[in-house]
């Protein structure tokens, strides 16, 4: 404790004491006066009576005199250029009993603090160390970061408020909380400083003492102490720059590619992606300010095959980075998930899908995008579709690739379908007549009708993919028509057939026969 410090608890609780403390210093023991004894040592509190005190003696450096001196003794005590309280006579048993109260705490708050800063220094969570500085002093803490998430408090967190017990107990704080933190230094004019100051909230009937966590000059979170009596532990104000410290370090992130805000976008999609609830979200985001494109797709990108964690963070991440610079990114299930601005129709920029196709080929990386959405709060369900159509693509033993959501959405549809029996009646009847006409006359109608199908009905399309002459396919349509009694001209019979050869590939595992017809070259 600062002698200081204590001089000031003292004169607070005793107004009629003197004190005076031209060389200030860091106090760690008391002792009773001992005519037989040394001098104490500079960190030591000396208790002498005002008797005591004579001319020949050498006075400590921090003293307290306990009774009125006589006039020889003031003058000793006044050049002896030591820190000293005079306590009058009428309140000597109070006040020493009151420092030595203070230091039997001090001895235990030490200890305590000790204890805090190794945990700090060997990585414990804030959570616990909240709890244990908690447990010691009666106070509470609370981290939170500037959109309002709970970063870490102790436990059991006491406060005799609605908003905080709901805010604790949903890990992130409402409107009204987030409103009245991010206003208080607005209506009370204070600076950006870094240090810690005290407020009275009416509102808890609590004295809250505070530090904010800045970076670039921008506040990206808070810690709050808090208890009904406003006294602090001696250590509070250096506990709580140390804990600005590893929040701040926290907050920035160990694998920073960006500023803060860039980090607090993916902290806010990690969250989302982890189930946090459409309202937090929404919430978090307008607290922190945060902007998304009008327009966006979720994209899930991962390797065909596990190469470690070195591989994502060290080889993936930073191709990743090139292509989608702006583009927040969090890993998940070794995997990275991002988002990528996308055009009201929902088409990449030409120039980012082919940087995503080269990485993919090149990199053997599997890569699922989602369809078009436009609230970030939804990214969850977004996330979900990326990664279902990437999941997919392994069916299609493929080591690397671009699969859309939307092109794989309805074997997804039949993936979770149950009733197999009702699939296989949806089928068109003609293609099981079709597959045993093929079995006994060794013919190709049903891989024609495939292709014709998968085509839209486009007989010169048909032949390019089948390396066929196109008088070739017309024989084999026709056949199909007469021997099986198929009407080409009915508008809705191509739709029928297109989900029925869907159904058919999935039911028979020929997930080949699911991929995506190559494009057909432009100007043809």
């Amino acid at each position: 404790m600062l002698f200081s410090e204590l001089a000031k608890r003292v004169a607070e609780k005793y107004p009629e004491v003197k004190t005076v403390y031209p060389m200030d210093c860091e106090l760690s023991n008391v002792e009773l006066y001992d005519p037989s004894g040394a001098v104490p040592p500079v960190d030591t509190l000396g208790i002498y009576t005002a008797r005591q005190i004579g001319q020949d003696m050498t006075l400590p450096l921090c003293f307290v005199c306990a009774g009125t001196p006589d006039q020889a003794a003031h003058d000793k005590i006044a050049y002896s250029d030591s820190n000293y309280i005079i306590i009058p006579q009428v309140s000597v048993v109070d006040v020493v009993y009151y420092i030595m109260s203070l230091f039997g705490d001090s001895f235990k708050q030490q200890k305590l603090y000790s204890n805090l800063i190794y945990m700090l220094l060997n990585g414990a969570d804030l959570t616990s160390v909240f709890c244990e500085f908690s447990k010691g002093t009666g106070s509470q803490l609370l981290a939170i970061d500037i959109s309002g998430k709970v970063l870490a408090y102790s436990k059991p967190f006491m406060v005799n408020h609605p908003h905080w017990i709901h805010s604790i107990e949903v890990g992130y704080l409402d409107n009204y909380l987030i409103e009245y933190i991010l206003s208080y230094r607005v209506k009370h004019k204070m600076d950006m400083s870094p240090n810690t100051f005290v407020l009275f909230c009416n509102r808890l009937q609590m004295y809250i003492k505070v530090i904010r966590v800045i970076a670039d000059n921008e506040i990206i979170g808070y810690v709050f102490m808090g208890n009904y009596t406003g006294e602090f532990p001696w250590f509070s104000d250096k506990l709580m720059h140390l804990l600005a410290k590893n929040l701040h370090s926290t907050l920035l992130g160990s694998r920073s590619y960006s500023t803060y805000r860039f980090n607090m976008h993916q902290s806010v999609l990690s969250d989302i992606i982890d189930g946090a609830s459409e309202e937090e979200t929404i919430q978090r985001i307008n607290a922190a300010k945060l902007t998304f494109p009008p327009n966006m797709r979720a994209v899930v990108l991962k390797p065909s095959y596990f190469r470690g964690n070195e591989y994502l963070y060290d080889v993936l991440t930073p191709r990743v980075a090139e292509i989608l610079p702006a583009s927040p990114r969090v890993y998940k299930k070794n995997a990275i998930v991002t988002f990528v601005g996308v055009d009201n129709a929902g088409a990449l920029p030409e120039e980012t899908r082919t940087a995503i196709e080269t990485l993919a080929a090149d990199g053997q990386i599997l890569v699922g995008v989602s369809n078009l959405f436009h609230k970030p709060s939804k990214l969850y369900v977004y996330y979900q579709q990326a990664l279902q159509a990437m999941s997919f693509s392994r069916r299609l033993s493929n080591t690397g690739g671009v699969f859309f959501f939307s092109d794989y959405a309805f074997y997804i549809m039949l993936d979770r379908m149950e009733d197999t029996p009702l699939l296989e009646q949806c089928r068109h009847p003609v293609l099981a007549s079709l597959e045993a006409y093929d079995a006994d006359k060794n013919t190709e109608l049903y891989e024609t009708l495939k292709i014709y199908t998968k085509t839209g009905f486009s007989k010169n399309r048909t032949a390019e993919l089948m390396f066929m002459h196109r008088n070739t396919v017309n024989y084999r349509i026709q056949q199909i028509e007469n021997l099986f009694s198929v009407d080409f001209s009915d508008p809705s019979l191509l739709f029928k057939l297109q989900y029925s050869f869907c159904i058919d590939a999935f039911l028979k595992n020929r997930y080949s026969d699911l991929a995506v017809l190559p494009k057909k070259p432009e100007g043809e």
